[in-house]
């Protein structure tokens, strides 16, 4: 029986191993591989390199054997010339380690900057004491090292390149490793037990990971270029044109006469519609912009979106319910929580709460209200009670609409309040759908918001209601170590805090970041904290 790996092979993070990346180069007959970076140790006593599979068959990728073979310092490679235009191939690496003082990679056969292990056949029985190894063909082995016969691991310290045999030492290196030493027939490899094996003899592909990381790629090339004139591919040429591509048929339609722009043309609509001042007073005057006698602020002509958004915003103002906005950060320093491959960050540390950024979210607070919040607009939903396994569900998924400003992403959420001020529920935002008016213009923002369980991490965030009664801003001292530049951070508040110990939200975003405020206590964030400056 053999015994376990005696080195340990394993990437970075063990959730990423193996084959990162398989494209076809559109050459026709090579692709490109790239995986993921391996360490081995001991490293003083084992030598790294990767094995590289492939098959036109998913489940044979491991089953035919290492292909090729690529040294440590490499995590990307270019195979050429052994695939079929148009077959579709799959792919595997695994890291692989060799005892060093029995493994020469120099030493092996080489081809397209890569190595191969050479293989060659059993040309006469052997038994489970035999010391000497007849082959077909020596030449290519190296001059020592592990080969494998069935499921025998054999060491041998010479090769005899007149006679083609590989020469052991002693019988001790038979069955080395803890595998068990057999006798092995030419014809077919049988051993005393497995009635049929293979009659190969090949070098030993060393101690892999094991990971089943399998990459597909379909063989292609670029149809406009000829591979060789011997397989007769060539150019493709559209059945409906005649023509390689229909740029001449395009360039001749664009030809149609524009307007001339005189007599009542000679207004260009777009400027009309955008409310500039185009010498013509077709759809009034609003805010007296003749430029003569006021700044020249108003709006004259039509000035579609800027009508627009005023009518939105005193139809929202009326209709809508203020809420405070949080906005999800998608750059900046990522939580040391996070990891993509893993479980969902959710329930795994306060310092990104649910997000994979260390701080999560950052408060929006409106420049239009001295509240700070913006107006949402909620449509008539169906508050349901779900039965699930964990008890009784709360459901409740409004439509919802608001402005232009701000943008409105999936992943931010909104408080809602009751009409005395307190937290009503919070919503996570989904499903943004942004209307476009004339001229490219934004018009208003359509999103679903799910209602979140207050036991998700989002009700951790700390949020301040209300910026009225003189809203202002302050700062933290300044913050930082050797790894984060030193800086500050800003929040906004309003007159009514007297105390640090009153403010409980979440600073501004500064250096990728931003903390938590718990009770005027600043938490420490990437190895670092602040104090609030009153």
């Amino acid at each position: 029986m053999a015994c376990g790996n005696p080195c340990t092979i394993r990437s970075f993070d063990a959730s990423l191993s193996g084959l990162m990346s398989v494209i076809t180069a559109n050459d026709g007959y090579s692709v490109n591989l790239e995986w993921h970076k391996n360490f081995i140790k001991p490293i003083t006593t084992y030598t790294l390199v990767y094995n590289i599979y492939y098959s036109s068959i998913k489940a044979d990728v491991f089953t035919e054997g290492v292909k090729f073979i690529a040294p440590s310092t490499q995590t990307s490679a270019t195979i050429q010339g052994v695939f079929n235009p148009g077959d579709v191939y799959y792919f595997a690496v695994r890291g692989s380690g060799h005892e060093s003082n029995l493994f020469s990679l120099a030493a092996l056969p080489s081809d397209q900057g890569l190595y191969i292990y050479p293989e060659a056949a059993l040309v006469s029985d052997i038994t489970a004491t035999d010391t000497i190894i007849p082959v077909d063909d020596v030449s290519l082995f190296p001059p020592y090292g592990i080969i494998i016969i069935g499921a025998e691991l054999i060491r041998y310290t010479s090769r005899d390149l007149v006679n083609n045999t590989l020469i052991l030492e002693s019988v001790n290196d038979r069955g080395v490793y803890g595998y068990e030493a057999r006798s092995h027939s030419a014809s077919d490899g049988y051993d005393g037990i497995r009635t049929y094996d293979n009659p190969f003899v090949s070098i030993f592909k060393g101690w892999e990971n094991e990971n089943n990381a399998v990459g597909m790629c379909e063989i292609k090339f670029q149809h406009q270029y000829a591979v060789t004139a011997l397989n007769g591919y060539r150019d493709n040429v559209d059945i409906v044109s005649g023509e390689g591509n229909l740029e001449v048929v395009d360039t001749e339609n664009a030809g149609y006469l524009p307007y001339d722009n005189a007599g009542w043309r000679r207004t260009y609509l777009p400027d009309y519609l955008a409310g500039k001042c185009i010498g013509s007073y077709f759809g009034g005057e609003y805010g007296c912009s003749d430029g003569y006698e006021t700044d020249g602020s108003g709006i004259r002509g039509l000035g579609v979106q800027d009508h627009m958004l005023m009518r939105e915003e005193y139809l929202i103002t009326a209709t809508g319910k203020e809420c405070s906005l949080f906005k999800r950060l998608w750059s900046g320093k990522q939580s040391q929580h996070y990891e993509a491959s893993k479980e969902n960050t959710a329930y795994r540390g306060l310092d990104n709460y649910g997000t994979q950024m260390v701080g999560g979210y950052e408060q929006f607070f409106n420049s239009r209200r001295s509240d700070g919040r913006i107006m949402v607009r909620f449509g008539p939903t169906k508050e349901d009670i779900k039965r699930e396994e964990g008890g009784l569900e709360n459901s409740m998924i409004p439509d919802c609409w608001t402005l232009t400003i701000p943008t409105i992403n999936d992943g931010d959420f909104l408080i809602r309040y009751n009409q005395d001020g307190t937290e009503e529920w919070r919503y996570e935002i989904i499903d943004v759908t942004r209307n476009v008016t004339l001229l490219g213009e934004s018009g208003l923002q359509k999103f679903t918001a799910v209602r979140v369980r207050k036991t998700d991490p989002i009700y951790q965030v700390r949020a301040f209601r209300n910026t009225a009664m003189y809203p202002r801003e302050i700062l933290t001292t300044i913050g930082g170590n050797a790894n984060i530049p030193y800086h500050m951070h800003r929040l906004s508040v309003n007159e009514g805090i007297t105390s640090p110990t009153q403010i409980n939200q979440m600073t501004s975003v500064e250096q990728g970041h931003n903390h938590a405020v718990i009770n005027g206590q600043i938490s420490a964030a990437l190895s670092h904290s602040h104090n609030i400056i009153l």
